[in-house]
C-alpha cells in the first residue's frame, strides 16, 4: 500500500439538491471520516466564500464532505508497483 504525505484538508460544499459549489481549505479535518462516507448535512454557523467564489450566508443548509490533500509518497522498504 503506497502512503502520502498528508498536506492538508479540503471541505467540499454541496448543495441540499446535490450541486457542487466549491470548497474551503482547512489546515485540520473537523471529523474522522472523509470522503462519501463522511458526508454531514450541516447549517453554516458563519458566511464563507467558496473556491468557486460563491458566496454562501450563515444559515445556509448544505451537505459537506472532507478530502485530504496528499503531498509527496513517503518511501518505504519495498518496491512501488
Amino acid at each position: 500500500m503506497v502512503k502520502f504525505d498528508i498536506v492538508g484538508t479540503v471541505k467540499e460544499v454541496y448543495s441540499t439538491e446535490g450541486k457542487y459549489m466549491g470548497h474551503i481549505t482547512l489546515h485540520e479535518p473537523d471529523r474522522e471520516v472523509y470522503g462519501y462516507e463522511g458526508r454531514t448535512n450541516e447549517v453554516l454557523a458563519e458566511t464563507i466564500t467558496t473556491s468557486k467564489n460563491k458566496v454562501l450566508k450563515s444559515g445556509y443548509k448544505c451537505v459537506t464532505e472532507m478530502q485530504m490533500i496528499c503531498g509527496k509518497v513517503i518511501k518505504q522498504n519495498h518496491k512501488l508497483k
